[in-house]
């Protein structure tokens, strides 16, 4: 995965874990789900942040 793919992931992943902290607070859902979903987002978050990115293959000219 480029490491332009890893950080668009790293970003939903961590606005995911915000989103569900914050409507957990405004009880738009319940804070256990919101605790539940923002611990998974974080950890993915972290999960994504230790993958080694691949190197991109250069492109022949055309």
């Amino acid at each position: 995965m480029t490491q332009k793919n890893l950080d668009r992931l790293t970003a939903i992943f961590g606005s995911v874990a915000v989103v569900s902290t914050t409507l957990g607070g405004a009880g738009v859902i319940g804070s256990g789900w919101a605790q539940t979903i923002a611990a998974l987002s974080s950890a993915l978050t972290v999960a994504l942040a230790r993958m080694p990115a691949t190197p991109q293959q250069p492109q022949p000219p055309k």
